[in-house]
């Protein structure tokens, strides 16, 4: 009879922080670039943050950054958890931490793949998950809040839901890869301002040259640092045309 695997609470954690700080360190000063290209400057129609000037909408392209590196973390452990470990174990880690969430919040060394899911799905109070990511992840750092006992058990049950759908079709293991799920999160975060990424998927011929359109655009900046991290881990790289293609499937 099969045994189910043990939760991993006694884990040498990897360094999810760093990776935080990886992908901050990369994408931060293309700011603007991700503001053009997920549709948010066009919202307000204007070419250049400085050139708004107000210090609220500032607040929410630096809200928007941050969901986006939600997004990218969340997509980087699902793919590492796809390449390493039993989903059974990253699943029981996560009922373990379900039925206590004060695990999260004690000294306990908890399996970095279970923290990752787990900081992807957290939220305060209604926010897309993964927006405070920075609150499981690198506590203690400005902006972060202390967790909340009741939003951690429901972000172990909402990753425990996400880890569990899998393999009966080649969609559902593009889920488990992290594929659909990262097309879907991208797709929703720049359906979000108004845009439409079926509009602008791929390169069109305009005269005699190839215009490279805002969706391919937006992928090469974020892809090639979350395949950084991924790849650090023995995990296999995203595919930059897949994603492109399944986020434009979204309907």
């Amino acid at each position: 009879m099969p045994t189910r695997p043990p939760a991993a609470l006694k884990h040498k954690s990897f360094n999810w922080g760093k990776s935080l700080e990886i992908l901050e360190k990369a994408l931060r000063p293309r700011l603007e670039e991700l503001l053009r290209f997920s549709g948010f400057l066009a919202e307000y129609g204007i070419e250049t943050l400085i050139e708004f000037g107000s210090r609220t909408v500032i607040d929410e392209a630096n809200a928007h950054f941050d969901e986006l590196i939600g997004i990218l973390l969340k997509a980087a452990a699902i793919r590492i958890d796809a390449g390493f470990k039993p989903k059974g174990q990253v699943i029981s880690t996560l009922k373990a931490i379900a039925k206590n969430p004060r695990l999260m919040m004690t000294s306990a060394r908890i399996e970095p793949e279970a923290v990752g899911v787990l900081a992807a799905n957290y939220q305060r109070n209604g926010e897309q998950p993964g927006t405070h990511c920075y609150d499981v992840l690198d506590p203690g750092i400005e902006g972060t809040q202390p967790l909340k006992a009741e939003n951690v058990k429901q972000a172990a049950l909402s990753g425990i839901e996400l880890l569990k759908k899998n393999s009966k079709n080649e969609k559902e293991r593009n889920f488990g890869r992290g594929t659909l799920s990262l097309a879907i999160d991208l797709r929703r975060w720049i359906s979000a301002l108004g845009n439409r990424p079926t509009r602008i998927a791929f390169p069109y011929l305009h005269g005699d040259s190839i215009t490279v359109s805002s969706m391919d655009q937006l992928i090469d900046i974020v892809l090639p640092s979350l395949n950084q991290l991924v790849e650090e881990r023995g995990a296999r790289a995203y595919s930059a045309s897949t994603l492109v293609k399944e986020i434009c499937a979204r309907t």
